[in-house]
């Protein structure tokens, strides 16, 4: 980690810099990681590979500190976000396979934010609370304050199948 600090403008900016890390066995690499505070803002550009991915999961935007700022913030990821999720909180949800195209944007005031984004799931299996769905095809579509499931399609391990279109609030 190596911060510049000016006091005179009360601001920083950072590289952030990992070598041989993990979280638990997942490896990780910062291939881009500059943190900065500039004009009452966090700014973020850090793109982070996990098991020597092809792609990363990337985060840019700002978040401002005065209220009369708005949030711009993007995260963009493939499956390796639920190979992350699975080692930061996998007590009841484990990714076992599948294609996965996630992207989302939060922006609006920090105390009322929007979120807009899109989850795509293709030929995806997973265990959740101890139940195990295989053949997930999904597309589910983040709008302001809804989720829109647009299709989520799958089979139980053993038999079963779940078919959900549907609008759900999003708070």
């Amino acid at each position: 980690f190596d911060l510049n600090y000016d006091l005179n403008n009360k601001s920083f900016d950072s590289k952030v810099s990992s070598e041989n890390a993990s979280i638990n066995d997942l490896s990780m690499t910062f291939n881009k990681g500059e943190i900065s505070l500039l004009d009452s803002s966090f700014n973020f550009d850090l793109s982070l590979v996990l098991n020597q991915s092809r792609n990363p999961i990337t985060f840019l935007g700002s978040i401002p500190l005065k209220k009369n700022k708005e949030l711009d913030l993007r995260l963009r990821a493939d499956e390796t976000i639920f190979d992350l999720y699975e080692k930061l909180y996998g007590r009841n949800f484990s990714f076992k396979n599948g294609d996965i195209n996630f992207g989302m944007k939060f922006s609006g005031p920090l105390n009322k934010p929007e979120a807009n984004g899109y989850l795509s799931i293709d030929n995806g299996s997973f265990d959740i609370f101890r139940n195990s769905l295989k053949d997930i095809n999904a597309l589910l579509i983040f709008d302001f304050d809804k989720v829109e499931i647009v299709k989520f399609k799958a089979k139980g391990a053993k038999s079963g199948e779940i078919n959900i279109k549907g609008t759900l609030p999003f708070y």
